[in-house]
């Protein structure tokens, strides 16, 4: 089914390049993936197309935040030893 929707979305891209809710889609399907670096790529793409979703730019924030609080928090804690 998520192999579908990447088909789809990626054919959507290559007939609509410059409308940004195909990106946000790709966006969101790579988050469901755990793909952090492919979903701020198409989360960027989203935002400067020539037609730019909007909610992209609430998504990459929350999302940025996301992966502050998985691993900058979890780092953090596992560096400092307590004294």
């Amino acid at each position: 089914m998520v192999e579908d929707c990447w088909a789809f979305y990626n054919r959507a891209k290559t007939v609509f390049p410059f409308e940004g809710k195909i990106y946000h889609q790709l966006a969101t399907l790579s988050v469901k993936e755990h793909d952090h670096l492919a979903s701020m790529y198409y989360f960027m793409w989203g935002l400067s197309c020539h037609f730019p979703c909007e909610i992209s730019k609430v998504s990459l924030i929350d999302h940025c935040e996301q992966i502050r609080k998985e691993y900058v928090e979890t780092l953090s804690s596992s560096i400092f030893l307590p004294l």
